[in-house]
């Protein structure tokens, strides 16, 4: 079975180089900065990558109405991080082997 690569893909979509073997409270850091800055520069394209990652809207308002006291990018940072792992997992369990597939029924 394949192993997810979250650094890999926070990278890919966030524009962010993360070093292979960055942990995950690591990568939610890393992360987080990145959050903030386009919360200040940039909120528009934050939006459109919240929306490419599929982070449910009720529930980023509700995780940053109750963590008032944490920093907003923090937040956000763990709620994509989740959401990208969630995704990962299930393009995994879906993923039809090429072997199964005719030679003329591939793309």
């Amino acid at each position: 079975m394949e192993e997810i690569n979250l650094n890999k893909l926070v990278g890919e979509y966030f524009q962010l180089s993360v070093p292979p073997k960055t942990g995950r409270e690591a990568l939610h850091k890393l992360l987080a900065v990145k959050i903030n800055g386009l919360i200040q520069t940039d909120f528009h394209q934050l939006i459109v990558l919240l929306y490419r990652v599929d982070v449910s809207e009720e529930k980023l308002k509700y995780l940053l109405k109750m963590n008032r006291d944490t920093d907003a990018g923090q937040v956000i940072a763990e709620l994509i991080v989740d959401r990208l792992c969630e995704k990962a997992i299930s393009k995994m369990k879906y993923k039809m082997p090429q072997k199964d597939i005719d030679e003329a029924e591939r793309w």
